[in-house]
């Protein structure tokens, strides 16, 4: 048994890995390329006899900050240990490479990865409740239309004096990968286009185009009427098609706007439905 970087011969049998995953419908396979060019983080796989029957991602989503994301295990493998064998490799190179975070999110069902976790000792640091869309409902009261914020500042304040910024625990959700907020942030999603804020700035929301060429929701807050313009903005934005919408929310008084718009919970869930965990680096 070795673990090792991952190689670009590699990928052959780690989409076969990913094949039974989430019935088939895995985001391994539009990410992979992306994982294996990624020189800073390690996109690692355990190899038995020569074959690779595991594999995760050190991802760093800042220079400090560390997510690992990914964990497969080959079905006719599992239960040997394996994913705990990469979580502990990886727990060493975080303390090793001195850095700030190592967080991990999942779905609330997903047993095997919150046992392992708090084996660990990741401990769970705060729950979001992810819903999807396909066929949005368009606010026909709504008369004005929402446009793209290019400054930053007033953005970052609507954010810093909101319930929203409070109630996320102060993250901002980039699909199941959290960041906390912050006036770069803000900053970096504005030159890019990512933010609609509603034409009485009483509103925003926050998106980004995932791999899938669709646009997501990040975040969101304000006045309830207000969103409703930057929801009808948004929804704009998505292609035509049956691929569903998503967007990472969390306990708030808006999301009844989402749900008037035809947002529902993923899979028909509880909420919250997603868990972020944390490992203490610090002690």
């Amino acid at each position: 048994m070795s673990i090792r970087r991952a190689r670009l011969e590699d990928k052959e049998q780690m989409l076969e890995i990913s094949k039974d995953v989430w019935e088939g419908t895995d985001y391994i396979p539009m990410v992979v390329d992306q994982w294996l060019s990624d020189e800073k983080g390690e996109f690692t796989v355990l190899e038995v006899d020569g074959k690779v029957r595991a594999y995760a991602k050190f991802t760093y989503i800042t220079d400090e900050d560390v997510w690992l994301e990914g964990i497969r295990v080959d079905r006719n493998h599992r239960k040997l240990g394996y994913a705990n064998i990469i979580t502990q490799y990886y727990i060493e190179k975080a303390i090793q490479l001195k850095a700030k975070t190592l967080k991990f999110s999942t779905y609330y069902e997903n047993y095997g990865s919150i046992k392992s976790g708090e084996k660990h000792g990741f401990i769970r640091e705060c729950g979001f409740t992810h819903m999807t869309l396909v066929n949005p409902e368009m606010f026909t009261d709504v008369k004005e239309t929402a446009i793209n914020c290019n400054e930053p500042e007033i953005a970052w304040e609507i954010i810093k004096s909101s319930n929203e910024y409070q109630l996320s625990n102060g993250y901002l959700a980039e699909s199941w990968k959290f960041y906390k907020l912050s006036k770069e942030k803000i900053k970096e999603h504005s030159n890019e286009n990512r933010i609609i804020i509603s034409p009485d700035k009483k509103a925003l929301l926050i998106y980004k185009v995932q791999q899938n060429n669709l646009p997501n929701i990040n975040f969101y807050c304000g006045e309830k009427e207000s969103l409703k313009t930057c929801l009808n903005s948004f929804h704009k934005l998505k292609p035509a098609g049956d691929d569903e919408l998503e967007v990472m929310t969390y306990p708030t008084p808006l999301n009844e706007v989402l749900e008037q718009s035809g947002y529902k919970l993923w899979e028909e869930s509880i909420s919250p439905n997603v868990y972020m965990f944390n490992y203490p680096l610090t002690k």
